[in-house]
C-alpha cells in the first residue's frame, strides 16, 4: 500500500489525525465524510487509512484544466491518475470526477455526515 505521506500535497500527518479523531467521535461508523478537492489523493489517502473500512469516504473533484497546468506541471502524470492509482487501495473511498455542485444534483448516497 503506498504511504500517504509520500504523496504530492499540503495535509500531514497531524491533521489527519486531528480530523480523524474529530469524525470518530461525532459520525457513526457507519458515517459517510465527503472531501471537495482531492487533487492527487493525499489527504483522502491518509483520512481512509485513519478512518478505516467502515466509513465511506467520498472524494469530489473536477480537476479545472488551468489549475492543474499551474500547479501540476512538476507531477509525474495528472492528479487525478494519481488520485485514481492511490486511492484505488482504499476500497471504503469513492471518488466523484465532477463539480461539487454536479455530485449534490445526483447524490444517491446516504445522508452526508461531515463535509
Amino acid at each position: 500500500m503506498t504511504d500517504p505521506e509520500t504523496i504530492h500535497g499540503w495535509f500531514d500527518a497531524w491533521d489527519a489525525d486531528v480530523l480523524a479523531s474529530l469524525v470518530k467521535h461525532v459520525v457513526p461508523t457507519d458515517g459517510v465524510v465527503v472531501e471537495i478537492g482531492t487533487w492527487c489523493g493525499r489527504s483522502a489517502a491518509m483520512m481512509a487509512s485513519r478512518l478505516g473500512p467502515n466509513y465511506t469516504y467520498h472524494t469530489v473533484d473536477c480537476y479545472i484544466e488551468d489549475i492543474v497546468a499551474k500547479h501540476g506541471a512538476n507531477l509525474p502524470k495528472h492528479p487525478r491518475e494519481i488520485a485514481a492509482d492511490v486511492l484505488a487501495e482504499y476500497p471504503s473511498v469513492v471518488q466523484h470526477l465532477a463539480t461539487s455542485t454536479e455530485v449534490a444534483e445526483k447524490w444517491p448516497h446516504a445522508p452526508i455526515s461531515v463535509l
